[in-house]
């Protein structure tokens, strides 16, 4: 799948990057956070991640889940939690890459 690439690749940025920052101050980490380029970085990163977990999900579920309502009730909730999980997720980014307290 395209996001297990996409997430190959920006894990080894996130981790080379990490790396650069381990033990700076913390203002200095909410700068580089601030970084244009990092912010795009680190949300497409979290995009790939929720994206991926519920694709993932979804072909356990169908796989192993025989149960119509069961299955159902299953996709909708990984749906859900994905998307809540995504969205606290750009909205912390967003929230240090913008100073917002």
């Amino acid at each position: 799948r395209l996001t297990a690439i996409a997430l190959i690749v920006l894990s080894l940025w996130f981790v080379t990057a990490l790396m650069s920052v381990i033990g700076a101050p913390h203002a200095e980490v909410v700068a580089w956070v601030g970084e244009t380029h990092v912010t795009v970085l680190l949300l497409a990163m979290s995009l790939a991640l929720f994206w991926h977990l519920q694709l993932g999900l979804q072909v356990v579920i169908e796989d192993y889940v025989h149960t119509p309502w069961l299955q159902i009730a299953l996709q909708l909730a990984v749906r859900t939690f994905a998307a809540l999980g995504a969205l606290l997720a750009i909205v912390s980014i967003l929230k240090i890459s913008l100073g917002v307290n």
